[in-house]
């Protein structure tokens, strides 16, 4: 197996599990995130849609709007099916529903200057509503024509609260002041039997007034004071209202909970593809080995094993790792610029790709700093790793664009490209050094020029040399008795020795003599 195909493979195992952790959280955030996000842009919308109204009592319709989609934004974070609307648009009547919630709950919103008045307002009967109608009007309808005006059977009794089996909702800085108001209402006139049906009236309006919309499963709406009802109505009518002001984003909104355990099944997700792929090698040498030899050994096993448990805890950090990143990027921790990447479908691929270079570089570096490798070694990784991943994040794509399997077409694309990358990273050093022994470059000092002469060289050419830091015992040498003999003293010719230098690679990127 060729050097290319073997460190293309490798990188397609560690860009595999990077990958895997950040599609499979980006799958499992997504559709939950564009839901939320959906519902913020909805209330912006609704908002910013009074541009230009010059009502003075605009400040009540977007509390209606605000406690709506603020309730339909949290009601999206919690994952219920749960929502309300605003009914203002469509129903003009006397004591119509405001804010009407599919858990069958109604709603009364009023926003006036104190607690007090908003609590008196909620309080008020259709007797009320007729005497206000009448006051200062020399022609007027009668009490069964104003009710029949309004839609209201005419026999209806007048001494009824207007908003009958509505909840009534008041500003979340004056629910104090209308509970004190309502209470000394209810205590004053108790004693008088003439206004008992104003009693309990006040005890109704009592017992259902609230600040907030709140669902039985948990989902509310966020509380509104009178003066950021003012706010609102000076953003709306500029067109200027901005969620993130009113802390109305992803990042506060979300679940976090939820988000971490779909980081935690990416991790997961990655675990097992990794072990999958790190094993695969040794699985097919233990499959030819059964059939050549017709028996496997308890090493083969063993080794499987590791792979296995290596592959795994290695892909599981590496997953969760990258899932962590992608998932902040959707949040908007890592800036608008990523937050909005991250809705394409090159973003998982990309986050992969740099995790992987990433951790390969920093890798490399402390071995440089150790002195265990070169800087020329340290750029050749560099380089080489590079090429590798653009081919395995450009064929990748490719394939992805072209047979839309989730996941399991990337990779394929991820893997022929890998290797593709390694051999074009080959052909091209092999020409880029062929150019450096030609004609001496270092191209800046990426390339190492040593004209040093090899050592066995320079011992033929009669020069001493030594090697630093050896120190050679003498050994003892016992007294020996050698016999005579005769020894006969051999002709020579004379010869010539030529060594023939060239120049070529003794190291990466190292030229030399060989």
């Amino acid at each position: 197996m060729s050097v290319s195909f073997t460190d293309g493979y490798n990188y397609f195992i560690e860009h595999s599990k990077a990958y895997v952790g950040t599609e499979v959280v980006s799958m499992l955030n997504q559709p939950y995130l564009d839901k939320i996000e959906m519902e913020i842009q909805r209330l912006a919308d609704a908002i910013n849609s009074y541009k230009g109204n010059r009502n003075p009592n605009l400040h009540g319709y977007l509390a209606e709007e605000w406690h709506t989609h603020t309730f339909n934004i949290d009601a999206a974070a919690k994952r219920t099916v749960e929502s309300i609307r605003v009914l203002s648009d469509e129903v003009h009547n006397l004591g119509s529903v405001d804010i009407e919630a599919s858990f069958g709950k109604e709603f009364s919103l009023k926003y006036y200057k104190n607690g007090s008045l908003s609590a008196y307002a909620q309080a008020v009967s259709l007797e009320d509503m007729y005497r206000e109608y009448i006051n200062g009007k020399d022609n007027s309808l009668t009490r069964e024509e104003y009710l029949l005006s309004h839609g209201l059977d005419p026999n209806t009794d007048m001494s009824l609260p207007l908003y009958a089996g509505q909840a009534r909702l008041i500003p979340s800085d004056q629910m104090e002041d209308a509970i004190n108001a309502l209470k000394k209402r209810i205590a004053h006139d108790s004693s008088i039997p003439e206004r008992q049906e104003w009693v309990r009236r006040y005890q109704d309006t009592l017992n259902k007034l609230t600040d907030h919309i709140e669902s039985p499963e948990g989902a509310q709406s966020m509380h509104l004071t009178y003066e950021e009802s003012k706010i609102l109505q000076t953003l709306g009518k500029e067109g200027k209202f901005d969620p993130e002001r009113f802390n109305l984003t992803l990042a506060e909104k979300a679940d976090k909970w939820f988000l971490y355990q779909n980081v935690l099944k990416a991790g997961l997700n990655a675990a097992w593809i990794a072990a999958l792929l790190k094993a695969a090698p040794a699985i097919i040498g233990t499959i030819k080995s059964l059939v050549k030899d017709g028996y496997i050994t308890t090493d083969d096993i063993t080794q499987i094993g590791c792979d296995i448990k290596n592959g795994a805890v290695d892909g599981f950090l590496k997953g969760l790792f990258c899932a962590v990143i992608t998932t902040s990027a959707e949040l908007g921790y890592l800036g608008n610029v990523l937050q909005s990447a991250s809705h394409t479908e090159s973003f998982a691929p990309g986050v992969a790709a740099v995790v992987v270079l990433f951790l390969q570089a920093m890798n490399d570096s402390i071995h440089l700093a150790k002195g265990d490798m070169t800087k020329q070694e340290f750029v050749y990784n560099l380089e080489k790793n590079a090429y590798i991943a653009v081919g395995a994040l450009g064929m990748g794509i490719a394939l992805q664009s072209v047979i839309n399997i989730p996941i399991v077409s990337y990779m394929l694309g991820s893997m022929i490209g890998s290797v593709l990358g390694g051999l074009i990273f080959e052909a091209k050093e092999c020409l880029f050094m062929s150019i450096c022994i030609d004609h001496g470059y270092t191209f800046f000092g990426l390339v190492e020029q040593d004209y040093e002469l090899p050592v066995d060289v320079r011992k033929k050419l009669g020069y001493d040399t030594f090697q630093y830091d050896s120190f050679e015992y003498e050994s003892f040498q016992y007294d020996s008795f050698e016999y005579g003999n005769i020894k006969y003293e051999p002709f020579d010719y004379e010869k010539l020795d030529i060594v023939i230098l060239e120049r070529g690679l003794v190291g990466i990127r190292r030229i030399g003599y060989k």
